[in-house]
Parts: C-alpha cells; sequence; structure tokens
C-alpha cells in the first residue's frame, strides 16, 4: 500500500526506489523459486529424453553376436551402418517397418528383396549408389538369415 501511496503523489519517488510497476513484476517473476526449478526440471528432461533417444538410436550394440559365416558377418556390419536406424538394431522396426522373422515371408524370392535394398521403397532411400550387388545380397541374407533367428 505504501509503495502505491507514494507512486499516486510522486511518481519519481516510486520509480527511483522500486522501479516502475513492470520493472518490479519482471523482477520478482524471474526471481520466483518456483519457475527457476521448473526451468531446471524441464531442462533435465529435455537432456535425459535427449540421452535416451540417443542411446536407443545408437547403432553400435555388443550384445548381438557376429555370425560365423563371412558373407553374414558382412551384411551384419552393412546392416549396422545403413538400415539399424530406422529398422532396429536387430530388426525390431522402428522409423522403418519391422524386419525381424517377417522379411523371408515378404519376400519369398531374395532378388524381390534385394530390388527394394537396391531401389528403395517409399520413405527408404536406395541403397545401389552405395552398395554393390554383393554387399546387397549379403544384408538381404542377414536380414533373412540371422534377424529374429533363434
Amino acid at each position: 500500500m505504501l509503495a502505491m501511496r507514494i507512486e499516486s503523489h510522486s511518481p519519481s519517488i516510486a520509480a527511483s526506489r522500486w522501479g516502475t510497476s513492470t520493472e518490479m513484476l519482471a523482477g520478482r517473476f524471474l526471481r520466483m523459486p518456483m519457475l527457476r526449478s521448473g526451468r531446471v526440471l524441464l531442462a533435465s528432461g529435455v537432456l535425459m529424453g535427449a540421452a535416451t533417444l540417443f542411446a536407443a538410436c545408437s547403432s553400435g550394440s555388443s550384445s548381438i553376436a557376429v555370425p560365423s559365416d563371412p558373407v553374414l558377418a558382412q551384411g551384419q556390419q552393412i546392416y549396422t551402418q545403413n538400415c539399424a536406424s530406422c529398422h532396429g538394431q536387430a530388426g525390431g522396426g522402428g522409423l522403418g517397418p519391422k524386419l525381424a522373422g517377417l522379411v523371408e515371408k515378404k519376400y519369398p524370392n531374395i532378388a524381390d528383396q534385394e530390388a527394394v535394398i537396391a531401389n528403395g521403397r517409399s520413405s527408404m532411400p536406395k541403397f545401389s549408389g552405395r552398395l554393390s550387388a554383393a554387399e546387397i545380397n549379403a544384408v538381404a541374407r542377414y536380414e533373412r538369415e540371422s534377424l529374429g533367428v533363434k
């Protein structure tokens, strides 16, 4: 009340001592401990979410064994570098569809699967410019013979 009374009689005294009413409100708003802790909580949540997303999308995983067949091992390496970010490290899906246990049913002829890898489909990019025919065959075999097979 005293501040209002002084401000109504002499605005220059109130402004010089406490600042304008807008500055007083803004200062109190920025100094409110509850809002500061809320911003810290929000920032922490964003960082934790980003770390979780990064860990989930990480293509490196030591939990999947390297196949003994050298072509399948090459296919696994190619899959990890080019496919796992969308289809999941174990082929469980994500941005792209699930592959584990389904590829051979969907494409009984491996040539059809190789054509999809080479030419792409809808949002999947084509890999014919990045991978040789032998590499495309290796990743197709890996998807068919290793993903989802127990």
